[in-house]
């Protein structure tokens, strides 16, 4: 089933979500930042970040689990 537009874009948004946690992970270390710097660091709102993941904690976990 095709994706609709709304789910491609919800899929983006979230990548750089995740893009920015990374970075900032990067440069700041293993959750010495918050979501309110993820919205941010991505040019979005912390609402954005909540409504993709529940928590900073949720945020994290999302981060490692795909870590090599």
């Amino acid at each position: 089933m095709p994706a609709t537009l709304h789910q491609l874009r919800s899929e983006q948004t979230r990548e750089r979500l995740l893009d920015a946690a990374i970075a900032l992970m990067d440069a700041k270390g293993h959750g010495q930042w918050s979501v309110h710097e993820v919205a941010r660091a991505a040019g979005m709102t912390s609402g954005a970040v909540q409504h993709h993941f529940a928590s900073k904690a949720t945020l994290m976990l999302e981060l490692t689990s795909s870590l090599p």
